[in-house]
């Protein structure tokens, strides 16, 4: 029998027989949340498992089956494990697939783009500006991913996650159980990434206004 893709009436279930009550996407993101932070996996931190339930919030939003490509990304990025809470959504995103044939390769570019606001996120924290910062993580897209990025888009997009983001490096660079020659040390690190000069090209800045 054929699909029909203009039927969004059980878009918001997951495709489990044991889940078939809809969920809105604020409980997919509480579920999810609280189901890593329970586990608490090794080396994992608050602001990862909230990371993961925002993307699980996007595919219950949107219903675009990149986003758990991009959860699935993540969760491999940061040595996580996909607990069943994620689990559940990526067979129903993998299922919605079959039928649709959406590709993945939106989920790598947004995997690629967090991964690059949270370096901005850390040089920011050790003193570089934002435009550094944007431009910094440009050049690293240019010339070590498949996902390059201009420093104007990034300083631009970068404000509307910046809260986020400010939590996320408190929860790194904060942490008590730190020595204080393991912060200095990573301070210099840091600071010498920042002064560093990087050949940048018209095409890795974009046009800003």
């Amino acid at each position: 029998m054929a699909v029909d893709k203009t039927d969004k009436t059980d878009l918001t279930t997951v495709a489990t027989p044991a889940t078939r009550k809809k969920q809105t996407p604020q409980e997919t993101f509480s579920k999810i949340y609280r189901a890593y932070i329970n586990a608490n996996p090794p080396n994992s931190l608050p602001g990862q498992a909230a990371q993961i339930g925002s993307i699980a919030m996007k595919w219950i939003e949107t219903r675009d089956t990149s986003f758990m490509d991009a959860a699935i990304s993540y969760c491999h990025q940061h040595k996580l494990p996909i607990l069943p809470e994620l689990l559940e959504h990526v067979y129903a995103a993998m299922t919605m697939r079959i039928n649709d044939g959406n590709s993945p390769k939106r989920a790598f570019a947004y995997s690629a783009r967090e991964k690059l606001f949270e370096e901005m996120a850390k040089l920011i924290y050790h003193g570089a500006t934002l435009p550094h910062a944007a431009e910094l993580a440009a050049y690293y897209s240019h010339t070590e991913t498949a996902f390059p990025m201009k420093a104007s888009t990034l300083q631009k997009e970068y404000p509307k996650h910046s809260e986020r983001l400010v939590k996320f490096t408190q929860l790194i660079f904060e942490d008590p159980h730190l020595t204080m020659d393991e912060v200095a040390e990573t301070k210099r690190n840091f600071e010498a990434v920042i002064r560093r000069k990087f050949p940048l090209t018209k095409q890795m800045k974009g046009e800003r206004r």
